[in-house]
């Protein structure tokens, strides 16, 4: 109502006039937090228009799908890669053993799970 007022009285003139109370069934302060935004876009420097508020919170860096963050998990020394290249066969030379064990005192087996050389054995 004021709004309209000032807009009569000052017809013709340069000049912004924002209503604090545009919808009597909004959130007053929503309302005030709007029109505060509306001010800011007109290029009054206001800062801190609400000493009460929380700070705000950092959002978190958005991070590339494509990398990758280096830690200790994923550097396998020269020494543990020599380590994991020697016992895979010997994993695989104990499991045959077992297996041909097993086989040789009559256990037959169904089916079977692990290293795939042992598909090989059960043929």
């Amino acid at each position: 109502m004021l709004t309209k007022l000032v807009e009569n009285i000052l017809s013709g003139k340069d000049f912004s006039a924002i209503a604090l109370n545009e919808n009597p069934k909004k959130d007053s302060d929503s309302l005030f937090r709007e029109a505060m935004v509306k001010l800011c876009v007109l290029g009054l420097p206001l800062q801190i228009f609400d000493p009460y508020s929380l700070p705000a919170k950092e959002l978190p860096e958005k991070k590339s799908a494509l990398s990758v963050r280096l830690s200790g998990t994923n550097y396998v020394s020269d020494a543990t890669r020599n380590d994991f290249e020697n016992a895979q066969p010997a994993i695989g030379a104990i499991s045959a053993g077992f297996f041909r064990l097993l086989r040789d005192k009559g256990v037959s087996v169904d089916f079977a799970a692990g290293h795939s050389f042992l598909l090989k054995l059960m043929k």
